[in-house]
């Protein structure tokens, strides 16, 4: 561990992002020790303000403590450590810190961080003693906002958010709380709109909200990084549509290790069911910019799961490596139709694609299970080593295409199995269409003179290769919802794969172990 004044818990070994404050001010919050009347100082619990104004201890809300940051300071703003934190937010905040480049190993420089504490470990940053605090969001009638509502100036330039949870629970219509139906409960989780150099977030979950965002002005944005956090049950009501998370304009946008699951759309609300539009992920490209402001997008280690249509949708094309999709409708999408400029090359390996189902938009979308498609300009793209089984639909099942203008494609090594109408031959599509040339289902439609080899097509699975029978590997059920564990249990509790954090880190509960698994279940080596 790097040698400072204060660090984060755990060593950069480990995988966690180590930070190192060696100027700037902790300041310390308490729903259950502090007082907004203490100085916010001190760890030591003082509710009662013994000593006066001015005394050492905790403050007791957020927004008192937002109000000692400085702008441009590596400042740290701690929250208590299995405190919950109800009807509280972080409006108010738009700080900056200090400098900042790279996540986890590769991490250096002196951000604002809001964290956790833990009294008995002072001057550690997210020691993880007890639980990360709860942060229960009561916003339900705002057309516009967030929680963390990043939207002028230099606010959220040189920020990282590191071991909180965010619940908007009256937002959840499990919850005892729930406001109910209402057409303008857009608010988000997280939302940033300024051209911030670099931004993290790392071991948080978002879960209810309509959805987190970076999305910024015409000059774009450096480094944005999603790190092993979880991203759930985001909804918009009536014509919005919601994401898990969207990006766009970022030179450099790395998903590494995270959860996404049930966003897009809730099927018990009348109003927020979603459409073709809404996803778990997806990444935008504005070609009226600048189009050296879009890097090559990254996603890998991560689970995306259950989405209201496309498990990752990423326009501009990159790099997607080692991921679980599940229960999806169309399970990821590359290099958009509508670009004029080329901007990347993209490669799909290594991934697990299973469960493919219908769309959730009543046929509107005119779309049944797909794979994945790499559109117009998946110019010199790859799809190596991926394993394709367990569709329910009995359109194309699902498949993989590749439609007319992309070229110089290789697809190599991968497995495909278990289909409703059967498996043909690995086989080209009509030119025209993009479609299979004849009628039947075929595990995978391309252009012609594409490189399948090593590609394989079986007419059934081995047995017991599904999620489920993965959860049941692990002691569990042998369900899909108790692996995931997203918190659809009226109280936002998480477990499994989504309540994954560094209090209880179990990296069965990963990509990784999942899609090992699943190579082994089928005879292919693991990865890596």
């Amino acid at each position: 561990m790097t040698v400072g004044l204060l660090s984060f818990a755990g060593s950069s070994n480990a995988g966690w992002t180590n930070f190192v404050q060696t100027t700037g001010a902790i300041i310390y919050v308490s729903d259950s020790d502090g007082n907004d009347s203490n100085n916010g100082l001190s760890s030591i619990a003082n509710p009662s303000n013994i000593g006066g104004v001015g005394a050492a201890g905790p403050k007791k809300t957020i927004a008192a403590g937002i109000a000692l940051l400085t702008n441009g300071q590596p400042d740290w703003l701690l929250l208590k450590e299995g405190d919950t934190f109800t009807d509280q937010d972080f409006t108010t905040f738009g700080g900056h810190g200090l400098s900042g480049t790279g996540y986890g190993p590769t991490f250096s420089g002196e951000p604002m961080i809001i964290s956790s504490y833990h009294p008995s470990r002072p001057g550690v940053i997210h020691p993880t003693v007890s639980a990360r605090p709860l942060i229960l969001d009561n916003h339900v009638a705002s057309v516009t906002g967030a929680n963390i509502n990043l939207i002028s100036g230099s606010a959220g330039f040189y920020v990282a958010v590191v071991g909180l949870v965010f619940y908007a629970y009256k937002r959840d219509p499990l919850n005892g709380g729930y406001a109910g139906q209402n057409t303008s409960s857009h608010w988000g989780g997280i939302v940033g709109t300024t051209s911030t150099p670099w931004f993290l977030i790392e071991d948080c979950c978002f879960n209810y909200f309509a959805g987190n965002s970076y999305s910024s002005s015409a000059s774009g944005q450096g480094e944005v990084y999603l790190y092993r956090s979880a991203f759930l049950n985001s909804y918009a009501q009536d014509t919005a549509h919601s994401q898990g998370w969207f990006c766009d304009r970022t030179t450099t946008f790395v998903v590494d290790t995270c959860v996404f699951d049930s966003n897009g759309g809730n099927q018990t609300i009348p109003r927020g069911v979603g459409d073709f539009l809404s996803h778990n992920l997806y990444v935008g490209y504005d070609e009226t910019t600048d189009s050296s402001l879009m890097g090559v997008p990254v996603l890998k280690n991560s689970i995306t799961n259950n989405p209201n249509f496309y498990g990752y949708k990423c326009m501009p094309g990159g790099t997607i490596t080692n991921n679980y999709f599940g229960n999806f409708c169309a399970a990821g999408y590359v290099s958009d139709t509508a670009l004029t400029v080329q901007k990347n090359v993209s490669d799909v390996s290594h991934n697990v694609f299973t469960k493919g189902r219908d769309d959730r938009d009543g046929g509107a979308s005119g779309s049944d299970a797909q794979g994945f498609q790499f559109n117009t300009q998946a110019i010199n793209s790859t799809a190596t080593a991926n394993i394709v089984l367990h569709s329910s639909q009995a359109w194309n099942g699902v498949n993989w295409s590749f439609l007319a203008g992309a070229s110089n494609l290789s697809m190599t090594g991968n497995y495909f199995a278990d289909f409703p109408l059967g498996v043909g031959t690995l086989v080209s599509t009509d030119p025209g269409t993009g479609e299979p040339a004849a009628a039947a289902v075929y595990a995978f439609s391309s252009r012609p003179g594409l490189d399948l080899t090593g590609s394989t097509a079986h007419a059934a699975a081995p047995a017991n290769t599904t999620i489920e029978d993965y959860d049941a590997s692990l002691g569990g059920p042998g369900t899909e919802a108790h692996f995931i564990g997203n918190g659809s249990n009226g109280v936002g509790q998480l477990s499994g794969a989504s309540g994954n954090c560094k209090f209880n880190w179990n990296p069965a509960y990963t990509a990784p172990a999942i899609n090992n698994w699943f190579r082994g279940k089928v005879g292919l080596a693991s990865y890596p």
